[in-house]
This record gives structure tokens, sequence and C-alpha cells, in this order.
């Protein structure tokens, strides 16, 4: 049996694989990847807990690289938001998310 992939999931598999991308796009893809699932499976605060601010950056460098500045913009204010203090301030940005 043969697998026909799109070349659409033939990027998406290659960003993702263990192995190093070279093109731009490639890097950019890998770069938002794990920010976003995490994002998506367990809300904002959670990307602080399983990545750097460093990674946060690159995954909102990518986001912008993507056409998607208002994502990229609500990525980055994940980096400095004050969990603590600011009542509803993670409900707020998941729901804006």
């Amino acid at each position: 049996m043969t697998r026909d992939f799109t070349k659409a999931t033939m990027v998406w598999n290659r960003a993702l694989s263990d192995y190093p991308v070279g093109g731009v796009g490639d890097r950019h893809l890998q770069a938002m990847a794990n920010p976003y699932a995490q994002i998506m499976g367990s809300g904002v605060s959670a990307v602080m807990d399983t990545s750097s601010a460093e990674d946060v950056r690159q995954a909102a460098d990518a986001f912008d690289y993507l056409g998607l500045p208002d994502l990229a913009n609500l990525t980055r204010r994940l980096i400095d938001a004050d969990w603590c203090s600011e009542d509803g301030l993670e409900q707020r940005l998941n729901r804006t998310f």
C-alpha cells in the first residue's frame, strides 16, 4: 500500500522531523510548531511552562513570517505576561487566541 502525501503534508512532515531543515519556511514552521501545539492543547500559559522565552520569540517571528501578525503579537505578549497579578489574563488570552 502506498501513501500519496500532498505537497503541504510533505513540507509539514519535513519541518517537524528530527532532521535539520534548510529552508527558511521549514525553520519557521519548526519554530512555531511546539509552542502552537502547547497553546492549542493546554492554553496560553502552558507554552511558558514548556518553552523558553527565546522559543516563544522564535514562534512569534514565525507567525509574522507566515503572515499572521495578530498571532505573532499575541504570542509575544506571553513572554512578559504577569499570570499571577492580572485577574482573568489567561482566560482573555485564550479567547483571543
